[in-house]
């Protein structure tokens, strides 16, 4: 994972599989200047983005073993039931506190 900040102070973030080959690249242009993290989950391989400007966001690979980028929000139930904690920890305390229901679920 290689991360590294635009010349327009945006967040740009690359996986590379053990080759060096890019396999997926950030396309949210996030600001680097906002509250941002990112979170790998080896199991199964999942890169989780949370940005305070432009949301939450995972990466997860596709029936082709292709890296697909599908954003979090309410009508994803499952994706928050599957959050792991230290990412839904850094969301905002009003997504927290609307979610919270669904992850008891």
């Amino acid at each position: 994972l290689i991360v590294s900040f635009t010349k327009d102070k945006l967040v740009d973030y690359r996986l590379l599989d053990a080759s060096g080959v890019e396999i997926l690249r950030s396309s949210e242009r996030a600001s680097a200047l906002q509250r941002w993290e990112l979170y790998w989950e080896s199991v199964p391989a999942r890169l989780w983005f949370n940005s305070s400007d432009v949301g939450c966001f995972v990466w997860q690979k596709n029936i082709d073993s292709i890296f697909v980028r599908s954003e979090v929000t309410a009508e994803t139930k499952k994706l928050i039931t599957q959050m792991p904690n230290s990412v839904f920890l850094g969301l905002p305390s009003s997504l927290q506190k609307q979610w919270a229901l669904l992850r008891s679920k």
